[in-house]
């Protein structure tokens, strides 16, 4: 018996960008990791960019992200940190976002009908606005088991997310 074709997300490349604040720790943990799902999986085509709502651009991951993804076999190393602008925003087709302030950004910026925060979209939740408890925390300044928790939650829910997007067709 041959297994089923892996689902698609069609001909046409899926822009998935994720926000958090900085860009130098979740987001860019968030596009690690849907970059090696989706490579791994089959899925695709998907096309992954991350940003800032107050990035300061040219910034490279933080050592924690970096080494939280080093542990994990996925790399930061060439990571440069992008202010969230509206270039940005029209560029994606999904904009997930680490909480509800980076929501607020967003739909200021006329992209909230794209735009979710990822642990609820990951959820299947279509809340307005989410609670906190439904964010990724912010590990920036934490020790290495801040960083790893964090990806840990990161990794639960772009899998999800990713798997969602996937039954949606994109």
């Amino acid at each position: 018996m041959t297994p089923p074709d892996p689902p698609s997300f069609g001909a046409a490349p899926v822009r998935l960008l994720f926000v958090c604040s900085g860009n130098t720790c979740r987001s860019p943990l968030a596009e690690a990791l849907a970059r090696s799902l989706v490579q791994g999986s089959g899925l695709g085509p998907l096309e992954v960019r991350s940003a800032g709502t107050s990035a300061m651009p040219g910034s490279p991951a933080s050592d924690g992200a970096r080494r939280a993804a080093r542990r994990h076999g996925l790399s930061l190393e060439g990571h440069s940190s992008s202010r969230l602008s509206p270039q940005l925003l029209a560029w994606a087709d999904r904009i997930l976002v680490m909480g509800p302030a980076h929501l607020q950004v967003v739909r200021a910026l006329g992209a909230g009908g794209k735009a979710a925060v990822l642990g609820a979209f990951a959820r299947g939740l279509r809340e307005e606005d989410p609670g906190e408890e439904l964010s990724v925390p912010d590990p920036f300044g934490g020790d290495d088991g801040i960083y790893e928790e964090t990806f840990g939650i990161l990794e639960h829910y772009v899998m999800l997310a990713i798997e969602r997007m996937a039954g949606e067709g994109g």
